[in-house]
């Protein structure tokens, strides 16, 4: 019961995030690390300056950087700051990634933020990230809160 609970407050937690106009990558990140942890209150009190995030910097993950991100098929707050990661690595090593979107069974809005997030923060920094082969679950989530244009996902 206290999970669905903590699910529900995040799921409104997130709309209310996506709603939002301020995100960029960094924010996104320290959103979601707080979230991970169980700490959504804190999540919500979080201040853009008080964030910083330095691509460069090494990580305790060693994958190597790629220009294509594949996604696993179950996106969620669990596995949020991993996926960061990952897309970090990729996004200081290029200009341009794709993330293959196509085995996508179930995402969150957590997922969902990051993604703004990093769609924001890459036409400022003036690079390309672009969503390969969105599968119906993906294509019909960014839909529901009207993600379409923000993603800039094709789909048919």
């Amino acid at each position: 019961m206290a999970t669905a609970m903590h699910e529900e407050q995040f799921l409104s937690a997130g709309d209310e995030l996506i709603s939002t106009d301020t995100g960029d990558l960094p924010e996104a990140l320290n959103i979601a690390e707080h979230l991970d942890d169980g700490n959504s209150e804190n999540a919500m009190n979080i201040n853009e300056d008080e964030v910083e995030i330095d691509p460069s910097e090494d990580s305790a993950i060693e994958e190597v950087a790629e220009p294509v991100i594949n996604l696993d098929p179950t996106l969620s707050i669990q596995n949020v700051v991993k996926l960061y990661e990952k897309i970090k690595k990729s996004y200081a090593a290029y200009d341009s990634i794709e993330i293959d979107a196509s085995h996508v069974t179930s995402i969150d809005t957590a997922t969902l933020q990051l993604f703004v997030a990093l769609k924001k923060d890459a036409l400022k920094q003036n690079k390309e990230v672009n969503f390969f082969q969105p599968s119906p679950r993906f294509v019909e989530s960014a839909k529901l809160l009207d993600l379409i244009e923000v993603l800039d996902i094709f789909y048919a």
